[in-house]
C-alpha cells in the first residue's frame, strides 16, 4: 500500500466513538450515559504544504510530500503535464522542471486525491534521488509556486482533523517512530491497528453498564438500592477501577521501552557515582577523583544495558554543600531523580546513604553498594559492587533488567497522556465505590462515574483534541 494512503482502517472513515448522533432521553444525559460529545474542531483556512519526508541527507531515495488544495496544481508546474493526465494512487516518472523549464531531477510521482489520502485531502508524493540538493531545490519550487513549508507533524495532524486517523492512532504512531526495541515497535504498531481505541471503547461500556443501574434508583427513589444490590456494584466498581490501575501501570512500565530508560546514579560524594558510570558505559565519561564535590553537574552516557537502551546520568553528591555551586549541583541532583525511570541509590563504606534524603515518589529504586572489596553491604537488599575492578556489575544489570521488564501482552496505552488520563479515571471509579459504601445517594455516585466516562473520552480524542494537538504532533519530524 502507497505510504501517503497507509492508515488504521483502510478506506477513509470517521474512527470509532469520533460521531455519535443518536439521539437519547434527558434521563440518560442526566446520567452521563451520553457523555462523549462531538469532535468539533475549528478548521483553519488550509495553504498546501511541502516538506520532505525523509531524513535528511544522502540516500537512495528522497521523499518530497505536498498536500493540500493546490497540490495537484504545483505538481503540474513541476512536470508539465496537465492534471486529467494524471490518475489516482498511480506511480508514474516524470522529469521535474524549473521555471526556465530546466531539468531539475527525473521522480517517480504518486498522486493522490482527497479523501481518499494519508491526510483526506489532495496529496502528492515525489520520490527524488537521494541527494540534498535536489530535495531543496524542489521544495524551494514547490515554495515558489504557493506552497507553504510544514511543521512537525503537520501531515498527521490534517489526517486526525479530517477524520483519517483518531488521537490514540496518531499517538502509536509517534512511539513507533520513537520505538528503540523491536518489542516496543511492535506494540506501538497493535495501538497503531487500535489496540488503544478498543480497550478505552470496552472500558467506556463498562462505565455505561454501571451508570444504568442506577437510573432506577434515580427514577424510582420509593426503591432504593438494597444493600445486597449496594455490595455486588461496589464490587463491580472495585474492579473496574483496578482494570483502569493496571493498565495505566503497565503503560509506564512499557514506555522506557520506546524511548529508552534514564537512569540516574544518587549518591553521596565519593561513593564511586562516576566509577560505576564509567564500568556500565565501558569508557572514562565522567571525571573520577577521591576528591569530594568533582562531580558538579550531572553528566550523561548512552549505552545498552541487556536488550535496553539506556541514558545513565552521574549526579553530583548529596550532602550539605558548603560553597553556592556545589549546593546548585545538589539541587539539580535532586531534579534529575525526579525524572528518573529508576534510581540507583549508591552507596560504599566511606560514603554511606543519607537516610535524610527524601526520595521522589513512585520511582523504582535499586541499592547499590559499591566498594564491596573493601566491606559488605549492610544488608541483605543492597547489591555488592566494586566499580573500579567489575566485581558485582553483571549481577547490577541483571537487577536492572529485571526492574525493567519486557512487556509480554498487548500493552493498550503508549502515551504519558494516555495514562494519566486513565489514572483520573481510575479516581472518579474508585471514589464512585467509596460513595456506595457511604450510602451516598445515587446521583454522587452516577457524577462520578460520569467524570470517569469522560476522561476516557479525553482519551479517545473525542472531546478536547485541540488541547493536545500542539504538544503531540511536536514529538513528530517535518514532513509526517
Amino acid at each position: 500500500m502507497p505510504a501517503a494512503d497507509r492508515h488504521p482502517g483502510g478506506a477513509a472513515q470517521a474512527y470509532p466513538g469520533q460521531r455519535d448522533g443518536s439521539r437519547t432521553s434527558a434521563r440518560r444525559n442526566r446520567l452521563g450515559l451520553t457523555a462523549r460529545a462531538e469532535c468539533n474542531v475549528s478548521r483553519p483556512s488550509r495553504p498546501t504544504l511541502v516538506a520532505a519526508a525523509t531524513p535528511p541527507g544522502r540516500s537512495a531515495i528522497a521523499v518530497v510530500r505536498l498536500s493540500g488544495p493546490d497540490a495537484w496544481a504545483i505538481l503540474e508546474r513541476l512536470t508539465g503535464r496537465d492534471a486529467s493526465r494524471w490518475t489516482p494512487r498511480t506511480a508514474s516518472v516524470a522529469l521535474l522542471r524549473d521555471d526556465t523549464g530546466a531539468p531539475v531531477d527525473e521522480a517517480l510521482v504518486l498522486p493522490f486525491r482527497g479523501p481518499n489520502s494519508y491526510t483526506g485531502e489532495d496529496l502528492v508524493e515525489l520520490h527524488l534521488h537521494g541527494n540534498p540538493v535536489l530535495v531543496n531545490r524542489v521544495i524551494g519550487l514547490a515554495l515558489t509556486y504557493g506552497a507553504t513549508p510544514a511543521d512537525a507533524g503537520a501531515f498527521t495532524r490534517r489526517a486526525v482533523l479530517a477524520g483519517r486517523m483518531g488521537l490514540p492512532e496518531a499517538e502509536a504512531l509517534a512511539d513507533l517512530i520513537d520505538a528503540v526495541h523491536p518489542l516496543a515497535a511492535s506494540q506501538a504498531l497493535g495501538r497503531l491497528r487500535g489496540a488503544s481505541r478498543t480497550w478505552a471503547e470496552s472500558r467506556r461500556r463498562d462505565l455505561t453498564e454501571l451508570l444504568a443501574q442506577l437510573e432506577a434508583a434515580v427514577d424510582f427513589p420509593e426503591e432504593p438500592i438494597s444493600p445486597e444490590q449496594g455490595t455486588a456494584l461496589a464490587l463491580r466498581v472495585d474492579e473496574l477501577a483496578n482494570r483502569l490501575d493496571d493498565e495505566a501501570r503497565r503503560a509506564s512500565a512499557a514506555r522506557v521501552w520506546t524511548r529508552g530508560a534514564r537512569l540516574v546514579l544518587l549518591g553521596a560524594p565519593n561513593a564511586g557515582k562516576s566509577t560505576l558510570l564509567n564500568r556500565l558505559v565501558g569508557e572514562q565519561r565522567a571525571i573520577v577523583s577521591q576528591e569530594p564535590g568533582t562531580t558538579r553537574d550531572w553528566v550523561e552516557a548512552a549505552t545498552t544495558i541487556g536488550r535496553l537502551p539506556v541514558q545513565l546520568v552521574d549526579t553530583a553528591g548529596l550532602r550539605d554543600a558548603p560553597g553556592s555551586v556545589e549546593r546548585e549541583g545538589v539541587e539539580r541532583s535532586r531534579g534529575q531523580a525526579a525524572e528518573a525511570d529508576l534510581l540507583l541509590l549508591v552507596a560504599a563504606p566511606d560514603a554511606p546513604w543519607p537516610d535524610a534524603e527524601p526520595l521522589p515518589p513512585s520511582i523504582t529504586t535499586l541499592r547499590v553498594w559499591n566498594k564491596s572489596d573493601v566491606a559488605p553491604p549492610p544488608t541483605p537488599d543492597w547489591i555488592a559492587v566494586a566499580a573500579r575492578d567489575g566485581l558485582g556489575i553483571e549481577a547490577l544489570t541483571d537487577a536492572i533488567e529485571q526492574r525493567l521488564p519486557l512487556p509480554e501482552d498487548q500493552v493498550q496505552l503508549g502515551s504519558l497522556r494516555q495514562e494519566q488520563t486513565c489514572r483520573v479515571a481510575a479516581e472518579h471509579v474508585r471514589a464512585a465505590a467509596m460513595a456506595i459504601r457511604a450510602d451516598a445517594p445515587p446521583e454522587i455516585v452516577a457524577e462520578e462515574l460520569r467524570l470517569a466516562a469522560r476522561a476516557l473520552d479525553r482519551l479517545l480524542g473525542i472531546i478536547d483534541p485541540e488541547d493536545v494537538l500542539d504538544e503531540l504532533f511536536s514529538r513528530f519530524c517535518i514532513g509526517k
